[in-house]
């Protein structure tokens, strides 16, 4: 089995039960803080050229535009919300679309639209393309929960910006997570 298919096979096996005691805690750490980067940014410059990228797609929807009190289809609040949360870096701005990505990634997959069965590991895939030259598919399928690394090393910044160059670190903003329940909720038009 090749290492694109031993990690599918470990995500489509492994249930919560199979988590150690503290990777809960240290995952709602990490959301919390991904959830108050993008409240800290909802009112900052980088906001209101996405706010009006919302007006204009006509994209209504129930999720949460953070911090403003706007809604979205799924992909756009994605879209909004992540790049003002990854624009939360040292004070300014750089584009992300991680967010999306992700969520587009998902809605492939449960259309059960499919790609190529080595993506990971191929001469031309996510490793060589993304990896160092340490970077190795089989040693990570062959880690795989041993430990899982929200434990062991934890949760940290990185040491160097992945993939783009303008893509930003992760920053704490936890202070901010406190405003999310008080933030009122208006639809998009």
């Amino acid at each position: 089995m090749g290492a694109t298919a031993a990690i599918a096979t470990f995500i489509a096996n492994t249930a919560t039960r199979d988590f150690p005691a503290d990777s809960t805690d240290n995952a709602k750490k990490a959301i919390a803080d991904t959830f108050a980067a993008i409240i800290a940014g909802a009112g900052s410059e980088v906001a209101e050229p996405l706010h009006k990228y919302l007006a204009a797609a006509q994209a209504p929807g129930p999720v949460a535009i953070l911090g403003t009190g706007m809604t979205a289809a799924p992909e756009t609040a994605a879209l909004i919300n992540g790049n003002i949360g990854i624009g939360m870096t040292n004070g300014h701005y750089q584009r992300g679309f991680h967010a999306t990505g992700t969520l587009t990634a998902f809605n492939l997959a449960a259309a059960e639209f499919t790609a190529a069965p080595d993506v990971l590991e191929a001469k031309a895939g996510f490793f060589s393309t993304y990896g160092v030259k340490e970077s190795s598919a089989d040693i990570t399928a062959s880690g795989l929960g041993k430990p899982f690394v929200i434990i062991d090393p934890g949760l940290a910044l990185k040491n160097f910006r992945a993939a783009l160059p303008r893509t930003a670190q992760p920053t704490d903003c936890s202070r901010c997570a406190r405003n999310l329940s008080s933030m009122p909720r208006r639809s998009a038009r």
